[in-house]
C-alpha cells in the first residue's frame, strides 16, 4: 500500500461511515485508488465495508477466537473498473494474476512486521 488518506470520519459507533482513500502501488508500472467506508462493525469478531472507485465491491473481516490464537479471515470480493485494465485482462491475466500474488505478499509482510511491534 502506498497511501491511505482520512476522507470522513466516522458517522456512527465503531467507524461506521468513515471513508478512507486507499492507493495501492503495484509490482506492475500503475496504481489503483479506491475509497473504502465502512458499514458494519461488530466488536471483535467481524468489519465489513465497501469499496468504490477502481476497484468496486466488498471486504469483510472475520475475527475468531482459537484457544490462544485468533483466526483471521479476510474475504475481498471487488472488480476492476479501469477500462485499460478490463480490456487486457483476458490476455495479461497471467501477468496480473502475479501482480496481484507480489502486493498480497508485500501485504502479508506488511502485517506480520506490525504484529511483531
Amino acid at each position: 500500500m502506498e497511501r491511505v488518506e482520512e476522507l470522513r470520519p466516522a458517522a456512527g459507533p465503531n467507524r461506521v461511515g468513515a471513508v478512507q482513500r486507499f492507493t495501492w502501488k503495484s509490482a506492475l508500472p500503475y496504481r489503483l485508488t479506491f475509497d473504502m467506508t465502512v458499514t458494519r462493525v461488530e466488536p471483535l469478531s467481524l468489519i465489513e465495508s465497501t469499496a468504490a472507485g477502481e476497484l468496486q465491491g466488498t471486504g469483510l473481516w472475520t475475527l475468531a477466537q482459537e484457544g490462544p490464537a485468533v483466526q483471521v479471515r479476510y474475504d475481498w470480493n471487488v472488480r476492476t473498473t479501469p477500462p485499460w485494465m478490463n480490456t487486457l485482462a483476458p490476455v495479461a491475466r497471467p501477468l496480473f494474476r502475479w501482480n496481484h500474488d507480489v502486493v498480497m505478499g508485500w501485504g502479508f509482510q506488511g502485517l506480520k512486521s506490525l504484529l511483531r511491534r
